[in-house]
């Protein structure tokens, strides 16, 4: 008998009725045994995790550590943080609820040993068919947690293969974005670029691509996967290029147009990241935590920060200038011939937005208790700054929270490159194993001249603010404010230089 041959529909345990109605089972007529009265989807029954019983497969780690190297990146992975969120505990009580709709949701960071009866009666609903769509995205992520631990431990290419389903499915954006980052990472550390294709050619719709821009770049440049004229496209904002009408507009002749440009500077369709950024190893490095997985979320991986390169940066949104250039001639020169190229309908019917306090109340307690760690708290001020933002139409104390916390992470600049120079010195040392001495020299140095390199975004987002305020004169301020900073980092400062010039042409008229 296989593992889990167990989960099979057998014939369902009677329930007492009373006036024809189905009553909730009691502690004495509970569904004490799960696997009796479920059946588990094919897909998942080797992949859940049992703490007990005969079909016991959990065994909690004792502090090993997993150490991966790829690219010139040591990445080390302590799998150990605590009790995994999705173990079953089979003794535990399951009741079938009177009606589905009373009963709560579960709370943020759902386990299975927290649910109530009834709640574990739902999730082994679930369990049978979790492709079906669901509306609490709770029960999704409990399964998630313990597929994240198959992802870079286990039975790492059946999981991806069935989180890559999910994902088909549950469109939830925090779900698409842990899954994302998990799968792209476990493919680095496995080094298996076969899987990392099959995720790629799975990204057919927007709401898949909501992970992170870098750890993808990252995955392209160390697999040598081509970076497409889409990829390019979906990415404009990334490099700094907001003016996107064309793209959203015209995508097939923009998309035709780079590939032409493409084609012409490099003879192939497509761009190799490497041919641009041979040397990641010297990049800055930026800190992610990927995990979704109470028991693992307090793990850091370190990764190359691919859009602070330099020279990534002025390629990409040289080609995104150059293009739309090249578009907004030939849609000229269509219409001066009389020919009309039908523009895609991008808008959207207007969906109601609704504040999402428990997130508020999560990143500002990241805030509060990482408040002395600058560089996280850096990375924590971006994601308010991107969380009030997305809520400005609802209330005007939203755009404003924006605006402080934007000005609170431009205030930390200073400290933050001395903290971060440091902290990069420390871990340089830390790995003196890796590198020669005169290499370890050599990156000490480069450190200190380089400082922290990322992108602020601050700068264009109160740009952006004040401009649309029309409050040009404040723009224009914060504009020389981000052309100061990013001069003393040696880092690219034409987007503020031109924003400027566009500026000062509005304050004329």
């Amino acid at each position: 008998m296989g593992l889990f041959d167990i989960f099979k529909k057998n014939k369902k345990p009677k329930i007492r009725e009373s006036n024809g109605n189905r009553l909730v089972p009691t502690k004495s007529n509970q569904l004490s045994h799960p696997t009796d009265y479920f059946s588990i989807h094919a897909d998942i029954k080797n992949l859940i995790w049992i703490e007990n019983g005969a079909k016991r497969n959990f065994v909690p780690d004792k502090g090993q550590k997993e150490t991966y190297k790829f690219g010139g990146i040591v990445v080390t992975l302590s799998l150990s943080g605590g009790e995994e969120p999705s173990l079953i505990d089979m003794q535990q009580e399951i009741k079938e609820p009177l009606s589905s709709e009373e009963v709560p949701s579960p709370p943020y960071y759902p386990n299975y040993k927290s649910l109530s009866p009834e709640q574990k009666y739902k999730y082994w609903q679930f369990l049978s068919n979790p492709y079906h769509c669901q509306r609490d995205i709770s029960y999704v992520f409990i399964l998630y947690y313990g597929l994240e631990r198959h992802l870079f431990t286990h039975d790492f290419e059946n999981a991806v293969k069935t989180v890559i389903k999910l994902r088909e499915i549950h469109k939830n954006s925090s779900f698409q974005s842990y899954s994302g980052n998990a799968i792209v990472l476990s493919c680095l550390l496995h080094q298996r670029a076969d899987m990392m294709q099959v995720f790629i050619e799975s990204l057919n719709q927007d709401y898949k691509r909501g992970f992170s821009d870098n750890l993808y770049l990252f995955a392209l440049h160390s697999f040598d996967v081509p970076l497409l004229a889409k990829d390019i496209m979906r990415l404009a904002k990334t490099f700094g290029f907001t003016n996107t009408n064309y793209i959203k507009g015209y995508p097939d002749v923009f998309e035709q147009t780079m590939e032409k440009l493409i084609f012409d500077k490099y003879t192939t369709k497509n761009i190799i990241l490497k041919d641009i950024t041979p040397r990641i190893q010297t990049l800055p490095k930026t800190e992610m935590r990927l995990f979704a997985n109470i028991s693992l979320m307090d793990e850091v991986v370190i990764v190359p920060d691919m859009i602070s390169s330099n020279e990534l940066w002025k390629v990409m949104n040289d080609l995104l200038v150059n293009t739309h250039e090249s578009v907004k001639k030939h849609l000229a020169e269509m219409r001066k011939n009389k020919v009309v190229l039908k523009k895609k309908e991008t808008k959207k019917p207007p969906q109601k937005i609704k504040f999402d306090a428990t997130k508020e109340s999560d990143l500002l307690g990241e805030l509060k208790s990482n408040y002395n760690d600058l560089v996280t708290k850096h990375f924590i001020y971006i994601q308010l700054q991107d969380f009030y933002y997305k809520y400005r139409d609802l209330d005007p104390e939203y755009l404003e929270a924006c605006i402080r916390y934007c000005y609170e992470d431009i205030e930390i600049l200073d400290e933050l490159n001395k903290v971060y120079v440091n902290q990069e010195i420390d871990r340089h040392k830390k790995l003196g194993s890796f590198y020669s001495n005169e290499d370890l020299d050599k990156d000490i140095q480069r450190i200190k001249k380089e400082k922290f390199r990322g992108r602020i975004p601050a700068f264009s987002r109160l740009a952006i603010i004040y401009e649309k305020r029309k409050e040009y004169n404040y723009a224009i301020k914060i504009s020389k404010q981000a052309i100061t900073y990013y001069n003393n980092q040696g880092m690219e400062t034409s987007e503020f230089e031109k924003r400027i010039d566009r500026l000062q042409k509005k304050l004329e008229t």
